[in-house]
C-alpha cells in the first residue's frame, strides 16, 4: 500500500485564508493591536515592543542614509519595508538566550558578534516578545480566520484514509477541513494531549481520526500544562463559547472563563525564530514521528511550503526522504524549490513534479499539474526536433 504525506506551509493558509505570510505578520500585529488593544494592564508589553521597533528603526534608518548617500539613490525606509517577523524574534531570543553584556563605560558595541540592544533590559525583550506572540496568536484564532467552506473542503480533497500530514502552520485551517471530512477529530487527532480540564464535550458521537497528524511547529488550540511539557487542547474560544470546530459542541467552566478575561495568549507554538530549540519532549516526539512519516512515503506532496534553508530541524526532517519517492511541489517558486530539493537533499530530478502556480489553480485544475505536462510535451517536442534536424544534416 502507497504512503502519501502531504506538508502543507504558510501559502496554504494565504491561499484558503488570505492568512499573512511570515513578512506581513509584524505590520498585522500592528494593525490587530490597534483593533483589539490589550487592557491597560499588559500596556507595559506594548510599550517594550514599540521601544525595540523604534530601537530597531533608529539602527537601520541611520545605515539607510548612509547608503543613500554613497548611492545617490533613494532608499526605502525601515517603516515601508516588510519586516520578517523571524528576523525580530531572532534578535530578541540571541539578546535572552545568551547576551554580550559589555563592561564598563562608553565601550564599543559595534564588534559584538550578536546584535546589542543598548537600553533595552531583558525584562523589557520579554515582555516584547509575550506582546508579539499574543497577538500573533490573536491573528490565527478561528474566530479571526475567515474562509470559505467550500473552498476549503474542496482543497483537501486529496487527503484519504491512512494518509499523513505534516503542517506548519499556527492556525486550524486544515483541522476544520479534516474535521469537516469526517478524517479527523481534536480529542486524538493530535497523537499526544488531553482536552483542557476545564472544557466538557456535549456531543456523544463524533468522527474517529483516519490521519496520521503532525503539527510540527505547534498550534493556537494547544497550551501548556507545565514546563515538562504535557499538553491540554483547547476547543473552544472562552469569551465567546463558541467552538473552533464547526458543530463541535463545548461547555466550558465559568470561573474559568472569568480567569481567562485577563490573560495573554501563550499557546505551545515553536515561535517563528531561527532558534528553533526543540527542547521540550513533546517538541521532540513530533519531530520523531515526523521523521517516520517522510520515510514511510512513496509520495510527498508539498503544499505553500518552501522548504527555507534556515529551517535546519525541517532540513534534517526531509534528509530522511527516501530515493525513489515521488515529490510534488505546488507552490508560485515551485521551480527553484525543486532545484533546492535535488541539490540538498541529493534526489533525482525525475522523480520530483513542479507544479509552478499558485494553489488555488491547481485545485481549480482537479490537481493536475498542467504546467509541469505542457514544459514536458514542450521539451519532446524540442527534442523530437533537433534529432529530425540532425537525420535531415546527415543524409544530405
Amino acid at each position: 500500500m502507497k504512503n502519501r504525506l502531504f506538508v502543507f506551509g504558510a501559502g496554504y493558509s494565504k491561499d484558503v485564508a488570505n492568512l499573512p505570510l511570515a513578512e506581513d505578520l509584524i505590520k498585522e500585529i500592528y494593525s490587530l493591536h490597534k483593533k483589539k488593544p490589550v487592557t491597560t494592564r499588559f500596556e507595559k508589553k506594548y510599550t517594550a515592543f514599540k521601544k525595540l521597533m523604534n530601537y530597531l528603526a533608529d539602527q537601520i534608518n541611520d545605515k539607510l542614509r548612509i547608503l543613500e548617500k554613497m548611492s545617490n539613490a533613494e532608499v526605502q525606509p525601515f517603516e515601508e519595508r516588510p519586516i520578517n517577523i523571524e528576523y525580530i524574534l531572532t534578535i530578541i531570543e540571541l539578546n535572552l538566550l545568551a547576551p554580550y553584556s559589555p563592561q564598563g563605560e562608553d565601550v564599543d558595541l559595534q564588534h559584538c558578534f550578536i546584535p546589542f540592544i543598548q537600553g533595552l533590559q531583558k525584562s523589557d525583550l520579554e515582555k516584547a516578545r509575550d506582546f508579539i506572540i499574543h497577538y500573533l496568536s490573536e491573528l490565527f484564532l478561528p474566530q479571526n480566520v475567515k474562509y470559505n467552506k467550500e473552498y476549503l473542503l474542496k482543497s483537501l480533497e486529496l487527503v484519504q484514509e491512512n494518509d499523513s500530514i505534516i503542517t506548519y502552520n499556527y492556525d486550524l485551517l486544515v483541522e476544520q477541513g479534516l474535521w469537516l471530512r469526517k478524517l479527523w477529530n481534536p480529542v486524538d487527532g493530535y497523537g499526544f494531549g488531553e482536552i483542557l480540564k476545564f472544557e466538557k464535550i456535549i456531543n456523544k458521537n463524533y468522527p474517529k481520526t483516519q490521519v496520521k497528524f503532525i503539527k510540527l511547529h505547534g498550534s493556537v488550540n494547544w497550551k501548556y500544562s507545565n514546563y515538562n511539557s504535557d499538553i491540554s487542547i483547547m476547543l473552544a474560544d472562552v469569551k465567546s463559547n463558541i467552538s473552533y470546530f464547526e458543530n463541535l459542541k463545548i461547555e466550558i467552566d465559568d470561573l474559568y472563563k472569568m480567569q481567562r478575561k485577563w490573560h495573554l495568549h501563550n499557546p505551545a507554538i515553536i515561535t517563528p525564530t531561527f532558534i528553533k530549540l526543540f527542547n521540550k519532549s513533546i517538541e521532540i516526539n513530533l519531530v520523531k514521528r515526523a521523521v517516520k512519516a517522510v520515510k514511510n512515503a512513496s509520495k510527498i506532496y508539498f503544499i505553500g511550503y518552501s522548504l527555507p534553508l534556515a529551517d535546519t530541524v525541517s532540513n534534517f526532517i526531509f534528509s530522511f526522504i527516501n530515493k525513489n519517492t515521488e515529490i510534488y511541489i505546488i507552490n508560485p517558486d515551485a521551480m527553484e524549490i525543486k532545484k533546492r530539493i535535488a541539490r540538498v537533499f541529493n534526489l533525482k530530478n525525475d522523480n520530483i513534479t513542479d507544479e509552478n502556480k499558485k494553489i488555488k489553480e491547481w485545485v481549480k485544475n482537479n490537481f493536475e499539474f498542467i504546467n509541469f505536462k505542457f514544459r514536458e510535451e514542450e521539451s519532446d517536442r524540442l527534442i523530437k526536433a533537433i534529432n529530425t534536424l540532425e537525420i535531415d544534416d546527415y543524409e544530405n
